[in-house]
């Protein structure tokens, strides 16, 4: 349970810096 745990941290983590990337991504192209 404890490394199920750490893993779904991890994806959270991954899911956090592909929003970040998204995010800049579109303020980019908006031009902000």
């Amino acid at each position: 349970s404890v490394s199920g745990l750490v893993n779904m941290k991890k994806i959270q983590i991954s899911n956090l810096s592909l929003n970040d990337k998204i995010n800049d991504l579109l303020q980019t192209m908006v031009g902000g």
